[in-house]
């Protein structure tokens, strides 16, 4: 995995949670790149208030990465979770993380957000036995059927036999339901054993283990229940 152009400094901007900043903290652990993590507290908010006031990027949100330029004299902003994943694949040594099929790439995306959909919607209902039924069970629980199916033979990760971005994003959300409703993955032997593939790759199992790994499994914050 050589990078293809000298790393300027990266900053990787999120609240203090895992959420969608973890993913990103994934991939960049997993290319070996260097990086430092702007933390903004949920409880305090005005530091984050302060800073997307004063940010040039149109679009700005959480999460985002600066790139320092090489002079030091300049930062590029990115945000977007996909948008940031694929910038660091493809200007930071991870084109293979992309995969070579554009069409099975945008499929397994739409199905890792539904993941990520149905788990957020849970963790925000007011009531968990209703949002059980209909966000786990009804929506959730035939996703992680097919996703078992297909994993399996030839399928060790979403795009085949190799890791691509959407693994860690898929794995974090499986991680997130391993914790809170565990019932929906025992079944699911092939999802575990997928759980298994990923913290199995050298670079991720040395993240999990150090000082830098987020244990904390909330979404967003209040209300979430995880």
């Amino acid at each position: 995995m050589q990078q293809q152009q000298q790393q300027g400094k990266i900053k990787l901007g999120y609240w203090d949670v895992r959420g969608r900043g973890e993913p990103i903290r994934l991939i960049l652990n997993y290319l070996k790149l260097e990086y430092e993590d702007e933390i903004y507290p949920l409880n305090d908010r005005e530091k984050w208030f302060n800073f997307k006031s004063k940010s040039q990027e149109l679009f700005i949100n959480l999460p985002y990465i600066q790139i320092e330029s090489k002079d030091k004299q300049s930062q590029q902003t990115y945000v977007e979770s996909d948008s940031i994943s694929i910038f660091i694949c493809q200007n930071f040594g991870g084109e293979q993380l992309l995969g070579k099929d554009l069409v099975l790439l945008s499929k397994m995306r739409g199905i890792t957000e539904d993941v990520k959909l149905y788990l957020s919607r849970y963790a925000y209902h007011s009531d968990s036995a209703e949002a059980d039924q209909l966000f786990l069970q009804k929506r959730l629980q035939p996703i992680l059927q097919s996703l078992n199916t297909y994993l399996q033979n030839e399928n060790k990760y979403l795009l085949g036999c190799d890791v691509s971005y959407l693994d860690f994003f898929l794995y974090e959300s499986l991680k997130t339901l391993e914790k809170i409703k565990k019932e929906y993955l025992q079944s699911n032997t092939n999802l575990l054993q997928y759980i298994e593939n990923i913290e199995s790759i050298p670079q991720i199992k040395a993240y999990l283990s150090s000082e830098r790994f987020h244990k904390d499994f909330l979404f967003y914050g209040d209300p979430s229940p995880i």
